[in-house]
């Protein structure tokens, strides 16, 4: 879906990576998070999209349409608890990459992204994390630019932080 559409449907993420971007009018890409296998997009209070889902690798998806959420979700008070723990586990990983683009520098945000993601692809302290999307995807979410992120990358190597076998893939 893109920016603005009606939000009819929502959507699983059974296999992929997708990013959800908003465009600036001046043509400007802000990615606000990349979605993995598991999580569902598009769930919101919204009549409409506030970002554009894009396939990162091959995905496939499950589309629910929303009115039939929504009709379950009156007769169901279950539903209903499943979607308020939806909406606030989204506003808690909000408010935390506020935290990282607003107080830590730009090694720190890396870092911080790299951690996160592993922690949700559930990756244990050495394992290899294959990284679905491209340096200038992490710079445009992480409000730096793609100069900076291998910089950071390269400084974590340096540290002994991380090794790095190719340019999508870390240890």
């Amino acid at each position: 879906f893109s920016q603005d559409d009606g939000a009819g449907y929502f959507y699983r993420i059974l296999s992929g990576t997708v990013r959800l971007c908003r465009y600036m009018p001046d043509g400007r890409r802000y990615i606000v998070d990349f979605n993995l296998p598991g999580d569902i997009i598009g769930l919101n209070e919204s009549p409409d999209h506030p970002a554009s889902a894009e396939a990162v690798t091959d995905v496939i998806v499950i589309a629910y349409p929303r009115v039939c959420f929504d009709r379950l979700a009156r007769e169901c008070p279950e539903l209903r608890t499943q979607h308020l723990c939806h909406l606030s586990a989204n506003l808690l990983s909000a408010q935390q990459h506020l935290f990282v683009l607003g107080s830590q520098r730009a090694k720190e945000r890396v870092a911080s992204f790299l951690l996160r993601l592993a922690d949700r692809m559930d990756l244990g302290h050495g394992d290899r994390l294959d990284l679905a999307m491209g340096r200038q995807d992490i710079a445009d979410h992480l409000g730096l630019t793609i100069e900076t992120i291998s910089r950071s990358i390269t400084q974590l190597r340096a540290e002994g932080a991380v090794l790095v076998p190719n340019t999508h893939q870390l240890v």
